[in-house]
């Protein structure tokens, strides 16, 4: 069962910057593949903040230049609250880890599956003090 679909989470299948054609990739398969295991391991619906997104709109947000998003690789996770956040990262390493490439931010999580970039990491977004 596929818990990810335009219909469902059309914020997964569309860039924030709202034009229809701005070059923005879908979401890779593999994304999907993981988002629906996550889904599944996590028990309850995951809401997805942010998906692919177009180069003038991952600039305009402070996104990286070599964002997950610009590729369709990478998603961000409603989690509004530190009780969010443990429970998807509990999910998501319960058995053998879904996603290793993970960004936790006070309101979401960030998950990730571009494979050519370090794998097996976990940052914040959080300014450094």
């Amino acid at each position: 069962m596929s818990y990810f679909t335009p219909e469902t989470d059309p914020k997964l299948f569309r860039c924030g910057c709202g034009e229809a054609a701005c070059g923005a990739l879908p979401p890779s398969t593999e994304l999907l593949a993981r988002l629906d295991l996550l889904r599944y391991r996590y028990g309850k619906a995951i809401i997805v903040t942010s998906g692919p997104r177009c180069v003038a709109y991952n600039r305009a947000v402070g996104g990286a230049l070599n964002s997950d998003h610009l590729t369709g690789e990478g998603a961000d996770l409603a989690a509004a609250d530190s009780k969010s956040r443990y429970l998807l990262l509990a999910a998501n390493f319960g058995g053998h880890p879904i996603f290793r490439r993970l960004g936790v931010g006070r309101e979401f999580l960030h998950v990730g599956v571009m494979r050519t970039k370090l794998q097996d990491i976990c940052w914040t977004y959080y300014p450094k003090v």
